[in-house]
């Protein structure tokens, strides 16, 4: 029988298939080198909404973020 056609070729730490001659899968051994695995959300995003048409900051406490307009119409959200 091969060592390919083996079924318990898995990695130690979360139980998912990995290479026959790695240690670990890919997910686990970046996490060990501290390299992030999921990227990150972005905090800052644009809008461009017709219907806002002022300048200025708002504080939306809810959603918890932060629109800043600077130009009517076209500003920056930042979620907090």
């Amino acid at each position: 029988m091969s060592y390919f056609l083996k079924d318990e070729i898995t990695c130690p730490n979360c139980k998912k298939p990995k290479a026959p001659l790695n240690s670990l899968c890919g997910t686990c051994f970046l996490a060990t080198m501290g390299i992030p695995t999921e990227p990150k959300k972005s905090r800052v995003s644009f809008i461009l909404a017709w219907y806002d048409f002022w300048v200025g900051f708002y504080l939306d406490t809810n959603k918890r973020k932060l629109y800043i307009l600077p130009i009517p119409c076209v500003g920056i959200v930042i979620q907090l």
